[in-house]
């Protein structure tokens, strides 16, 4: 079992951890194969036909109770044991496949190293190429601090996580992360090919005496094309329906045809 050092990037599992004096202390990071979703996440697939819509949201808080009233069912897996570690539930919207989800857009979420720091993580995976794709992503403020970008994350290391993020091609993504200024960032991922991911994330340095017990809340919407036919639900509309030549539509428009040259033949005289 391979153990990380605290400044490495952190799988979603197998942190572990100690809440002291308000902060988290990440004591190692062990990888293994990632639980999926809690048992009060919801899929975040809004896709409609060939227009791509996925959503994923997540809550971060480092003493999330299940039966946060709030936030209910997300300190559970889905086989009904108790998520142990924070930066394992919260999840309150995702795409996974266990959801029938056509891809993967999760936030993973944790802090870590002293001075503390905040991480927010999204993997984007798809299961069908995606045209045009556009990820905008909403992040909490901590008073002043400010966000840093990092596209390169953990894409060499997602075999590691094994199913189902092992049955994608990972790579960093050449997009820019575009601040919008209202807490907003916008990423153009371009096109996607079939079976492809890329992980990037947000970081930044939480002052001194935030209090972490409180619930913060990160989301974001992507948005593509699908190419007809992939997945079978995007498809060419159908074509018009032909008119009977004895339909009142179709003499209607013989008439007004017949009318028409009537005035042609009017104005040449």
């Amino acid at each position: 079992m391979r153990v990380f050092p605290l400044d490495s990037h952190l799988p979603r599992l197998g942190a572990r951890t100690a809440l002291v004096s308000g902060l988290l202390l990440a004591a190692s990071v062990v990888v293994t194969p990632a639980h999926a979703t809690n048992m009060g996440t919801e899929s975040g697939v809004a896709s409609n036909s060939c227009a791509l819509v996925w959503n994923a949201k997540t809550v971060m808080d480092v003493d999330l109770q299940n039966d946060d009233p709030t936030y209910p069912n997300l300190m559970l897996y889905l086989d009904g044991s108790p998520v142990k570690e924070y930066v394992n539930g919260g999840y309150i919207t995702e795409v996974r496949p266990e959801y029938g989800g056509p891809g993967i857009m999760e936030i993973n979420h944790f802090y870590t190293g002293s001075p503390t720091q905040v991480v927010w993580r999204l993997p984007v995976a798809t299961d069908y190429a995606v045209k045009n794709a556009q990820v905008v992503v909403t992040l909490p403020p901590y008073g002043a601090m400010s966000y840093s970008f990092d596209p390169a994350s953990t894409n060499a290391n997602m075999p590691l996580w094994g199913a189902p993020y092992s049955n994608y091609t990972w790579a960093p993504t050449s997009a820019t992360a575009v601040d919008n200024g209202d807490g907003t960032w916008t990423l153009n991922l371009g096109n996607m090919a079939a079976k492809t991911g890329t992980v990037f994330q947000f970081q930044g340095v939480v002052p001194t005496g935030t209090d972490l017990t409180q619930p913060y809340i990160a989301s974001a919407k992507m948005t593509g094309t699908y190419a007809y036919g992939q997945p079978e639900s995007c498809a060419p509309p159908p074509p018009p329906t032909p008119v009977p030549v004895n339909h009142p539509l179709a003499l209607l428009g013989v008439a007004a045809l017949a009318g028409l040259a009537g005035v042609r033949r009017l104005r040449r005289k």
